[in-house]
């Protein structure tokens, strides 16, 4: 068993003090496919500042990734002023191969490691026969912890089937690598409650963390926290584009200009957001119409959206619904990527 150290720790960004069961900086993390979706993750674990570096191991096509993770994790402690450790300074991340991660993660029989996985399909399935290939190096516990497509826990058990190894599929959206984020994991039942132990340190200071009841719905979360942020900033340059092209007023003539205010309209959304309890209650608060019935502007241009939209037959929501099933349908036949 992982040594029980307890420890307070305070998360960046928000100040909060946490009890922690285990020091989380004595976990031992293994990376797996350093693209920019599995770069992102591991600097954003690094940022949130709660693993030793020392502890960090690497798999990727290009050897020089850990001395560029350290340089990187550097830059982001003095820029962002997170609490700093000794031993950062003088140990970097290491490369290792397959057989190498998983003596350093999970080579020893008290031993508790992850190995983070983040690759395409086809990638996934070779690694995950390399790790089964090598399993006679596994002596303690191993968490994987896979972002693989359409790959259910199933068919990764069929491929490594090791008694010390136990599988989450998991998917962080967008806002982790700015420790506001949702990270969706998926276990089987008896593995729920550890596993959320798990997951939550791992990702400490990422965001918020939700075990999913049904595998299915992992699919669901990469086709919705893929798209969200994304179809919210689309909107937003749309919002601009459309201030700017306004013929009416000055104030948005300049391209910069339109999109300062789309830009502080979101900050306020946001803050809104945080004290109130719904979208509905923000378009009640800032949607008045006065009392002779005269509709407020923001009442006249949605109820003119929404008139258009309902030419096509449906509304705004029900055609972005419409478009997020055809995207989860495409993606489930692997013809999307993640």
């Amino acid at each position: 068993m992982m040594n029980q150290i307890i420890s307070e720790v305070t998360i960046p960004f928000l100040g909060v003090p946490m009890m922690n069961e285990w020091d989380p900086r004595k976990l031992k993390l293994g990376f797996v496919g350093l693209g920019k979706y599995g770069y992102a993750i591991l600097l954003a674990i690094l940022r949130a500042g709660h693993h030793n570096l020392a502890n960090v191991f690497i798999q990727s096509e290009d050897k020089s990734c850990p001395s560029v993770v350290k340089s990187n994790y550097q830059d982001l402690n003095k820029k962002y002023n997170l609490f700093r450790h000794q031993d950062d300074n003088d140990n970097s991340p290491q490369y290792q191969d397959i057989t190498g991660l998983l003596q350093s993660v999970a080579g020893e029989s008290d031993s508790v490691g992850v190995l983070i996985i983040s690759l395409n399909q086809e990638t996934g399935k070779r690694v995950l026969e390399e790790i089964t290939k090598n399993e006679g190096e596994i002596k303690g516990t191993l968490w994987l912890l896979l972002s693989i497509s359409n790959m259910r826990i199933e068919e990764v058990k069929e491929k490594v089937g090791n008694n010390n190894i136990r599988i989450v599929r998991y998917l962080p959206n967008m806002g982790a690598s700015e420790g506001v984020g949702i990270i969706a994991a998926y276990t089987e039942n008896n593995l729920e409650t550890e596993a959320r132990r798990v997951v939550s340190r791992v990702f400490q200071g990422l965001g918020e963390v939700w075990l999913l009841k049904n595998e299915e719905d992992i699919d669901a979360a990469r086709v919705i926290f893929g798209s969200s942020i994304g179809l919210i900033a689309w909107f937003a340059k749309t919002l601009s584009e459309a201030i700017h092209q306004c013929g009416t007023a000055e104030l948005g003539k300049e391209p910069d200009k339109a999109s300062e205010i789309v830009y502080h309209s979101l900050l306020g959304v946001l803050a809104l957001a945080r004290r109130t309890e719904s979208w509905e209650k923000i378009i009640e608060q800032i949607a008045v119409s006065s009392a002779d019935g005269k509709l407020g502007t923001t009442n006249f241009i949605i109820s003119n959206l929404e008139e258009s939209l309902q030419q096509l037959g449906y509304g705004f929501s029900k055609l972005i619904a419409m478009i997020y099933d055809k995207c989860l349908e495409e993606h489930r036949k692997g013809k999307l990527e993640k």
